[in-house]
């Protein structure tokens, strides 16, 4: 870097727009009241306005900013003019926004248009309060706040065609994507909420495809299952893929990702995930699924002890039906389909168990895959219902 001071240099998909929702782009009605808040903002710009169907227009500097072939156009670059576009109504913390860039012209190589958020006022020039990231024509990409640059990177790209740009702002986390690979991780804390807006300075700036959410995405999944409840496909808060999954014989044997990669699972016979081939990854275990060793992060998978799913912050495991605590071998809830006298309400425990067993206690030879039935994959292969005779109707405790 050579100066520090911009100056110089699937499945169907959900949309919250301001006043409205969509499915799949048909409209489904209006807002009312608080709900009119929105989740998640998308602009094309293709209706020839700053405002699609949305009762507010965008507030903006100088007399360059047109809507021209479908996108935002800034466009006069013959010398050092600078242009702000932003929105005088929304204000996000935690955010993930995407856009198309590109820029017809510059006047030098070291100009620029980017993003600027978590600003005091919607007005706000981005060196008067929040972020701005920028991309310069010459393909660096950096982050800036009053006090100056903090982060920079050269991508190698150049403006002279789109990119696709992201930014994702989560607590004090800031990361920023060009083409779908991450160049820029850092945290800092100095602005935690604001507003948005698009700048530019002295290039011909094409924004298109802006999309913006409130909601943290990096950390809200949806799943698609299959009709025996295996997750076969994971999507993020704003309907990008993450991954897809594939299963035989009852565990689950790749994830192809979103960029077409794929990670091979190599499982033991109780389905936990050992080793994943391309990441490295690996774990070993005690018996009721406490983690005893692992390389790798632990990101890599979340899918590991007999294939179900760990949640990294608490620890817990999720089969469905209900959490299990691997620590300490047990359910943190009682079995689903325990039986109940109707008239005492007292569990028939036929067996002796505890419902919040796991597994009769007997981890190696058995497995549950849904919280509340226990398979037997050392002997017979049979499924065992608790241990207990299913044409009796005699359910035990998985």
């Amino acid at each position: 870097m050579t100066n520090d001071d911009p100056n110089t240099s699937g499945p169907q998909t959900y949309t919250f727009y301001c006043d409205e929702i969509k499915l799949d782009g048909q409209d489904l009605g209006r807002a009312n009241g608080n709900a009119a808040t929105p989740t998640v903002f998308y602009e094309n710009f293709d209706d020839g306005n700053l405002h699609d169907g949305i009762p507010v227009d965008w507030y903006s500097t100088g007399s360059y900013w047109t809507i021209s072939s479908g996108n935002l156009f800034w466009s006069n670059w013959s010398s050092a003019s600078s242009g702000q576009c932003s929105h005088p109504d929304l204000v996000f913390d935690d955010f993930e926004v995407q856009f198309d860039l590109k820029a017809d012209g510059r006047y030098a190589d070291s100009y620029w248009a980017g993003f600027a958020f978590r600003k005091d006022q919607h007005d706000d020039w981005y060196n008067q309060s929040g972020y701005l990231m920028y991309y310069r024509y010459n393909g660096e990409i950096c982050l800036y706040k009053p006090s100056g640059v903090f982060a920079s990177v050269q991508t190698g790209k150049t403006l002279a065609n789109f990119h696709s740009v992201k930014i994702s702002a989560q607590g004090s986390t800031i990361k920023v994507y060009v083409d779908g690979s991450l160049y820029l991780n850092v945290s800092d804390d100095t602005y935690q909420s604001g507003y948005f807006g698009l700048e530019v300075l002295g290039v011909g700036a094409r924004f298109d495809n802006l999309k913006i959410s409130g909601i943290p995405v990096e950390n809200e999944i949806y799943y698609v299952r299959d009709g025996e409840g295996n997750v076969i496909a994971e999507y993020d808060g704003l309907g990008n893929l993450i991954a897809e999954y594939v299963y035989g014989n009852n565990q689950r044997l790749a994830r192809i990702n979103s960029d077409k990669t794929i990670d091979y699972y190599l499982n033991d016979h109780l389905g936990s995930a050992r080793t994943m081939t391309s990441s490295g990854w690996s774990a070993n275990y005690y018996p009721f699924g406490e983690i005893a060793s692992q390389t790798g992060s632990p990101e890599d998978t979340r899918y590991d002890y007999t294939g179900q799913e760990r949640d990294q912050g608490t620890g817990l495991m999720y089969f469905g039906a209900r959490y299990y605590d691997p620590g300490i071998g047990r359910w943190m809830s009682i079995d689903t389909i325990s039986l109940i006298d109707p008239k005492s309400l007292i569990f028939l425990n036929v067996y002796n168990d505890s419902p919040y067993l796991y597994t009769s206690n007997n981890p190696i030879k058995f497995i549950d895959q849904y919280g509340f039935v226990k398979w037997d994959v050392v002997g017979s292969g049979l499924i065992k219902f608790g241990g207990g005779v299913v044409g009796l109707g005699v359910i035990g405790y998985a």
